[in-house]
């Protein structure tokens, strides 16, 4: 795989950052990873994210303690980043097709369509409450 890090958490850092951060964390447990993923590493009391930009195979693999990591290049650009995440969509949550349509109607219909709701009387919900087992 190749990873970069983010340039605005790897100022001021020294040291090889593969030998330091990226290989003990991948040889602590097989990980998946997938293009695009962006992952922080916690060693020599510093905190360092990195994205991983190319998998082999393509888009996912697993990083074992014997998979080759390329972490060569400049340091990507915080900006650059946030903008890819903006990129996230409804379609990007699978399994929870019947509880995306009842946040749809509770949230985006009334800031849509607010003249639906004063031309038949009704308050449109001020607030949403999420519920459940962390991670669902």
């Amino acid at each position: 795989i190749s990873v970069l890090p983010i340039d605005d958490i790897v100022q001021g850092i020294t040291g090889n950052l593969l030998k330091v951060y990226l290989k003990p964390y991948f040889a602590e447990a097989d990980r998946p990873v997938r293009e695009g993923d962006v992952f922080i590493v916690h060693a020599a009391m510093h905190a360092v994210e990195f994205k991983v930009i190319v998998t082999e195979p393509s888009p996912y693999c697993i990083v074992t303690s014997r998979t080759i990591i390329h972490c060569d290049g400049d340091p990507i650009k915080r900006e650059e980043e946030e903008i890819s995440l903006n990129g996230i969509r409804y379609d990007d949550i699978g399994g929870i097709r019947k509880q995306l349509v009842q946040i749809k109607e509770m949230v985006e219909l009334p800031l849509k369509h607010p003249q639906l709701f004063k031309t038949i009387g009704a308050k449109p919900p001020r607030n949403i409450l999420l519920y459940g087992p962390p991670g669902t």
